[in-house]
């Protein structure tokens, strides 16, 4: 009885090291969800750059990639801080820092969300697909 439980836990292991795709979301299908190993790069660099405590970008896990214009957001794992949706505007040639959002969401939260995403100035289709992204998750 142990290999289906090995087997099991190997399968959920290798779907948890998957990129998370924004792709399959309604409301994020308009919206450029392409993760792309040079997206990852470039995204873990932001990220790590971001954050207050130091961590290198090989320690940051880029899961989702979401765009709408010129404002970004990806889904993040690292080392120093919980998982979170951390937000980007393209000003000029760099990427700004916006905010970030971490937690657990319900269905209940969705306008929350939206909310808290325009707050920051995130488009309506991005706010859209972070809450939609956050609720599915």
């Amino acid at each position: 009885m142990a290999a289906p439980v090995s087997i099991a836990a190997a399968v959920l292991a290798t779907f948890l090291a998957q990129p998370l795709s924004a792709g399959g979301i309604a409301s994020c299908r308009p919206l450029d969800t392409r993760l792309t190993p040079q997206r990852t790069s470039e995204y873990a660099q932001l990220v790590a750059d971001a954050l207050v405590a130091k961590v290198r970008p090989q320690e940051v896990k880029v899961r989702r990639f979401m765009r709408s214009g010129a404002w970004s957001a990806v889904n993040v794992s690292t080392p120093v801080s919980d998982d979170g949706v951390m937000f980007f505007r393209l000003d000029g040639k760099h990427q700004q820092y916006k905010g970030v959002w971490g937690g657990w969401a319900t269905p209940d939260d969705r306008a929350q969300l939206i909310a808290w995403a325009h707050g920051i100035g995130a488009p309506t289709a991005l706010a859209h697909c972070f809450a939609d992204s956050a609720i599915s998750r």
